[in-house]
């Protein structure tokens, strides 16, 4: 049986800028310390 091929997805470019930035500002962000229960 041969292997499929993943589906192709059409992306707006805007979409892709969006989402480059949201992850680039996730992580550049501080995370809380939550050492306060050992």
């Amino acid at each position: 049986m041969p292997a499929l091929a993943p589906p192709e997805v059409q992306m707006d470019p805007t979409m892709v800028a969006q989402y480059e930035e949201d992850l680039k500002n996730a992580a550049d962000a501080d995370l809380p310390d939550d050492d306060d229960d050992l």
